[in-house]
């Protein structure tokens, strides 16, 4: 934590920490760092359909079709939102 705060002080950077529940209860113990928090947002965790439009949407911009209907894809969409329980892409 006193790393983060370091680089945040140095470069003066906006920094975003992301998937940690709870950590503006630790972050309670840095006063250093935990002075420099604009805000803490909960997100909800996204839904199958949603996912799917995510890998949809970022596969197509890589030029690789996703066919929904095929059951290796359903299994892949499936994978991911068990895996990151989602929240993709963390």
């Amino acid at each position: 934590m006193e790393q983060i705060r370091a680089i945040y002080d140095k470069y003066e950077i906006a920094l975003i920490l992301i998937r940690m529940p709870g950590i503006e209860k630790r972050l309670i113990r840095f006063p250093q760092l935990y002075s420099r928090i604009g805000f803490a947002h909960a997100f909800k965790a996204l839904s199958k359909e949603e996912i799917s439009f995510i890998i949809k949407h970022y596969c197509n911009s890589l030029g690789v079709e996703v066919k929904f209907e095929d059951f290796m894809d359903q299994e892949a969409v499936s994978a991911v939102t068990r895996i990151t329980q989602g929240f993709p892409f963390s």
